[in-house]
């Protein structure tokens, strides 16, 4: 975990310092992340001081590096805190060591996920690329959302949205981690990623393999969010249910004249929206069912 993070910040920035001239931060702290690999500790400590003076320098000042900085040192005090711990219990009782790393390992997690909004603001939401002036056209078509389709990069979508959108690291549902495409304060659509597995894991070029509508101002085929079910089959015609109770009781509906890859989960204000009768899957629904999200694989 500590040294993805780091690198992960390493390899985003690298290309936005260097052309700046900010070797120096660079360099300095990578010898830091070298020497934690080491062990030495007073090493790290050393150049990271040298870190901190060149943040102070106007000269020099870096972009993304203080983040990084920050995260080594912390992380440099807690493998600091574990060895005078077991120094000091070491002619001691019994001890649980294994309960002692567990600790530190929550803390180190902790620091993780503290750092996602630093990320977000210094990584995802302030490229150098100049995003496309342009304003959305609300459509959902085949492998495409707004023009952005399955399968680009993350950085090539970010250039393709105006450039007042915000992208913001968020989890899109249980264990599916992925980034947020909000604008104005509203959530429109968000992506999810190809051999992703956490928030921490995701950078600039991982690639979109679904992206998934929120907002009711998208319409395929003039169907949307928020749209009732009843309403939206008189354009796709009748719909089929289908209920997943080992997955957090999800249900999905599947429309006729739906292209492939275009799904639809469904919701109701009180339980299923669907009437199963003992079954996982209906052609019945309720009056008040609505279409929640829907999702371009």
């Amino acid at each position: 975990m500590k040294s993805s993070i780091l690198l992960f910040f390493l390899s985003v920035s690298t290309n936005l310092l260097l052309a700046n001239g900010y070797a120096p931060a660079k360099k300095n702290l990578e010898l830091a992340e070298k020497a934690f690999h080491n062990q030495d500790w007073d090493k790290v400590e050393s150049y990271l001081d040298e870190v901190d003076k060149l943040q102070n320098n106007e000269m020099y000042g870096t972009f993304g590096y203080g983040a990084a900085s920050e995260y080594l040192r912390a992380l440099l005090h807690i493998e600091r805190a574990k060895k005078s711990l077991r120094k000091a219990i070491k002619f001691g009782g019994d001890v649980d060591f294994k309960f002692v790393d567990k600790k530190i390992g929550a803390v180190k997690e902790a620091l993780a996920k503290q750092q996602l909004k630093v990320l977000e603001t210094q990584i995802l939401t302030k490229f150098e690329d100049s995003m496309t002036p342009r304003k959305l056209s609300y459509e959902i078509s085949v492998g495409t959302v707004d023009g952005i389709k399955v399968g680009w990069t993350l950085i090539q979508a970010k250039r393709f949205l105006p450039k007042d959108a915000e992208l913001k690291l968020q989890e899109l549902g249980v264990d599916i981690p992925g980034v947020s495409v909000q604008l104005g304060g509203q959530s429109l659509f968000g992506f999810t990623f190809e051999k992703v597995n956490s928030l921490e894991s995701i950078k600039k070029d991982s690639i979109i393999d679904s992206i998934r509508v929120f907002s009711p101002k998208f319409k395929y085929k003039g169907v949307h969010v928020g749209m009732k079910v009843d309403k939206a089959a008189k354009i796709l015609g009748p719909p089929v249910l289908t209920y997943y109770p080992e997955m957090e009781s999800r249900e999905y509906l599947e429309f006729p004249k739906t292209d492939m890859g275009i799904f639809f989960r469904v919701t109701a204000p009180r339980g299923l929206a669907g009437v199963y009768k003992g079954k996982t899957k209906s052609t019945e629904f309720r009056k008040d069912a609505k279409i929640l999200l829907i999702s371009v694989n």
